[in-house]
Formats: C-alpha cells, structure tokens, sequence
C-alpha cells in the first residue's frame, strides 16, 4: 500500500526561492517546479527504464497525436501556412491539407524527437531543461528565434489552450501503454506513469512561462487592471479600499436604476436593463471576484512553502 507523507510536524521547514527569479531566471524556475512535484533521480531512472517499450512505438504515437490534431479545424489551420525553404504547393484551403502534406512530415519528425528526448535525455544536464523551454519559446510568437529570421520565416504562434490540450491528451494516450504493460511490475508501471506526469506538467508550465509573466495576465481581468493593481502583493490590501468602494457604487447604481422603472403593464414582457444596469453588473460582478481573490491572497501565500 502507497504510503502518503507524514504530516505531524506542524512546522515543517521549507526551502526559499526567490519569488521575481521564478519569472525571469530559467534555473531558478526548474529548481522550484522539481522541487514542488519531487522530480528526482528515482523519476529519471523510471523514465529511462520505459525506452526499451516507448522507442518502437514512437512514429505509431506520433502518428495518432497529429491524426488527433487533424480532427478539429482550430488545431489543423496552425499547420496550414507554408513556411520559406519548404517544397510542396501552397495550399489555400484546410480541406486539401492532408498529414501527408511536406510541412506536416517536418513537424512530425520533430515531435519524434522530442517524444524521445522525454526517456533518453539527461535531466541532470541543464541543457535538457534548456530544450523544454525553448519548445516553449518557439510555438508563442516571438521574433527572438534565430533560425527564423535568418531564413525569413514568420514566428510560429499557437495558442497557449491547444498546446497544454495536446499534452494532456497525449498524456491519456500514454497511461494504458504503460499501465498494461504485464511484463513491468506494477509498483514500477506506477513509477513510471507518475515520472512522466511530472516532466509533461513541467513542460505545460514552461508553455506557459512564454505567454504569461503572471497569471493575472491571462486570469481575465485585462479591463479592471487598467485601474487595479494586481501584479503585487504589496499593492493589494491598499486596492481593497478603492474595490469595495467600486461595490458600493455599483449595487447603489443598480438598485437606483431598478427603483426608477416603472412597473410593466400586466401581460407585458420584462422591460430590458439599460447598457448602464448591464455595465454596472457586469463591473460589480468583476470587482467582487477580484476582492475574494485579494482577501485570500495572505492565506494562499503559505501554498508554496512547503518542504520537499
């Protein structure tokens, strides 16, 4: 039976990390999120032990992951612009693009080489973590890849969404390969399952490092942060006072606003809110979601303190 961690130290001790480094600083990053998942040698070693059953299927996987991409237009029309240098007829409709198609061979034999860079990679070489990143950096629209400029070629963007849908969905591929693999003890599949949920949630985040500095960035508040400050903690308590301030004008907006109509005659429909009411609301509704996220961040602070 899988034993959880003891818990009866009250006060455990934590290791510190530099909390802007963790956004700026490639190494510092890695140090935290191995560190917070416990990403260790024992995952290595799992890893490494699946090659002999992951290695020979690899084209068979990559042939499914991009006949899954191919099933929804939002995912295919990324593969549709023909990029400089590569042969094949430029194609102006999604339907003539088949997984056959040049452009779709090149990018097949990369995500080869990255499935196998996943069981055959040294995790204690920075580089490796290097590598995941820049998997990152050059599906998010950046000029800053050399290797496209130099050949002329646009950035490459895909949306943040498709690319942690494809690592999930792979992920679900993966776990009947592994956990049905009879020859492999179970305690060992489990190891190896868990070794490879750890590293796919390490690359998600180093997706996502490239689109968001922090995720009030993309937690869907872009409006009310023109006039709150969220990017620090610092700032917070001081902006409780203008957002309650935001709920009381609202309800006293929209209640004034309800009060002054005049009933509908029986048998009528409801009369429609005013662009105002619906504004108010819609700023009210905003406010009160922010101040709850405001009011909890002293407590949500101590999450990522705990020791390995």
């Amino acid at each position: 039976m899988v034993q959880l961690v003891d818990v009866t130290d009250k006060n455990p001790s934590y290791d510190e990390f530099d909390n802007e480094l963790l956004y700026t600083d490639l190494r510092e990053r890695i140090r935290y999120l191995t560190q917070f998942l416990n990403f260790t040698e024992h995952d290595v070693e799992a890893l490494n032990e699946f090659q002999p059953i992951l290695l020979p299927i690899v084209d068979q996987l990559v042939e499914t992951v991009y006949s899954h991409l191919f099933r929804f237009d939002v995912t295919k029309k990324v593969f549709m612009p023909r990029k400089d240098g590569q042969e094949g007829r430029m194609l102006s409709d999604l339907h003539d693009l088949a997984l056959d198609a040049p452009q779709i061979e090149i990018r097949k034999r990369t995500f080869g080489v990255y499935l196998r860079k996943l069981v055959t990679c040294d995790y204690d070489d920075f580089t490796t973590w290097q590598y995941f990143d820049h998997v990152g950096l050059m599906h998010c629209g950046r000029n800053e890849l050399k290797h496209r400029k130099l050949m002329g070629k646009a950035p490459l963007y895909v949306d943040l969404m498709h690319l942690s849908l494809l690592l999930g969905w792979t992920m679900d591929v993966l776990t009947p390969i592994i956990l049905t693999h009879d020859d492999t003890p179970l305690m060992r599949r489990i190891d190896i399952l868990r070794a490879f949920q750890k590293v796919i949630w390490i690359q998600n985040d180093l997706f996502a490092r490239h689109y968001a500095v922090r995720s009030t960035e993309v937690a869907g508040l872009k409006t009310l942060r023109q006039a709150i400050n969220l990017s620090s903690s610092d700032d917070v308590q001081s902006e409780l006072l203008s957002i309650n301030a935001l709920n009381t004008t609202s309800t006293f907006s929209s209640t004034t606003t309800s009060t002054a109509s005049s009933p509908s005659p029986k048998g009528s429909p409801p009369p429609v809110p005013s662009p105002t009411t619906k504004l108010n609301f819609s700023v009210d509704q905003g406010a009160r979601h922010v101040a709850s996220q405001s009011r909890d961040l002293k407590d949500k602070k101590s999450w990522f303190s705990f020791g390995r």
